[in-house]
């Protein structure tokens, strides 16, 4: 600092330009540290972007898509098809096997997929030689297929008429039904005691729109799409489920539990109640139904409109990933807190030529999200810390 004691002339006389020079080059190395050293940290401490890798037709529309370590399986309005992923950013595809058509849903355990096909009901395909796959079973329901899940020795298939079927796919070569189960559709809560009986007594009558089912842990869940409604049934022995909640929002399309975070998501699908339902887990009761306008821990984050679609968490837990839509809106839910959803990343598929009510599927491996989007096959994409 200048001595306060010192002249005009000397304060006001100019500093060597060498002196000058250096403090400008140490200022500017400074800066260029701390932007390095901030850019470092933020990429540390936040997930994303969100960014677009690539596409791959698959000539046919996809409807849902499973993921088993390097080989992607995706059920289309042909067949079955089977992707090699092992270079996560470039899929190929392995092979593909037709059927009847229209499939809504795909699970795979060890060297077998099983696809819910509207047309043909369940339909076991071996794939122990993912380039040669050969449809093996077929069982029929009394409706359209919809979805599909499995655990131990049972696949769940839904009928779009309002069952829950199970099968005992001890021998795949052989499925065997064990039960149906009716999913009732309701909205009044004067309605609440006699169809709370009938699921808890497991009747097999139902007339529920039913669009997907999955199960997590030991969390089955399944939905309606014409009213709207979250089933929900403790599987911890498979062969015998055993309701445990119903939870009403309107025209539910998927749902997925997440049973360590004590939560389940749904993905509402018409007009202005289109977007992510949650509730918890724990709030529900076989006893009584809840309801998402009268549950203060239970949250909806709205999108545009939509009438098709589908949703996972991801495996990770932070996120809820959904696409749907005409133009198939992909958006990448932030979950932290399971009562307060908001988005983190969203992105426009394009027009995926999927009807009202179909499937359009999502799972991530690792930083990788991968869609089934209808008429453009799979779409690639990729962000950073959804795995976490």
């Amino acid at each position: 600092m200048t001595p306060l004691s010192r002249s005009a002339t000397q304060a006001n006389r100019p500093k060597p330009m060498g002196d000058t020079m250096t403090k400008l080059k140490l200022t500017v190395s400074i800066a260029i540290s701390l932007v390095v050293l901030l850019g470092f940290w933020g990429t540390g401490q936040a997930d994303g972007p969100l960014s677009y890798v690539t596409t791959l037709p698959l000539g046919a529309k996809a409807h849902d898509i499973a993921l088993q370590e390097d080989l992607a399986y995706v059920a289309t309005d042909k067949g079955l098809t089977i992707l090699d992923i092992s270079n996560p950013a470039s899929p190929t595809i392995r092979s593909s096997i037709a059927n009847l058509g229209s499939n809504q849903g795909v699970a795979v355990k060890g060297q077998y997929a099983y696809l819910a096909s509207r047309y043909s009901g369940l339909e076991v395909v071996d794939v122990s030689d993912p380039d040669a796959p050969r449809i093996v079973a077929t069982r029929k329901l009394g409706g359209q297929a919809w979805g599909v899940a499995v655990k131990d020795n049972i696949a769940y298939v839904v009928a779009f008429t309002g069952t829950l079927n199970l099968f005992d796919i001890s021998d795949p070569l052989a499925p065997r039904k064990i039960r149906t189960i009716g999913l009732i559709k309701w909205v009044n809560p004067a309605g609440d005691a006699d169809n709370l009986q009938k699921l808890n007594d497991l009747s097999g009558g139902g007339n529920a729109l039913v669009t997907g089912v999955s199960v997590t842990g030991n969390a089955l869940v399944t939905q309606d799409w014409g009213l709207g409604r979250l089933y929900y049934y403790d599987v911890t022995d498979a062969a015998h489920p055993r309701f445990a909640g119903t939870h009403y929002a309107p025209f539910l399309l998927k749902a997925e539990a997440d049973p360590e975070r004590d939560v389940v998501y749904m993905l509402g699908a018409y007009g202005g109640f289109s977007g992510i339902f949650s509730v918890p887990i724990s709030a529900m009761s076989p006893t009584h139904s809840t309801r998402y306008d009268q549950c203060s821990s239970c949250s909806f984050l709205r999108f545009d409109p939509i009438t098709q679609g589908g949703l996972a968490v991801s495996t990770g837990g932070r996120y809820v990933l959904s696409v749907g839509g005409g133009r198939a809106q992909f958006n990448v839910v932030d979950a932290a807190d399971t009562a307060s959803l908001k988005i983190a990343a969203s992105a426009r598929v394009g027009k995926a030529q999927v009807k009202s009510a179909e499937s359009m599927g999502v799972a991530n491996r690792g930083n990788y999200i991968y869609l089934a989007v209808g008429i453009f096959g799979i779409q690639v994409y990729l962000f950073p810390g959804v795995s976490d």
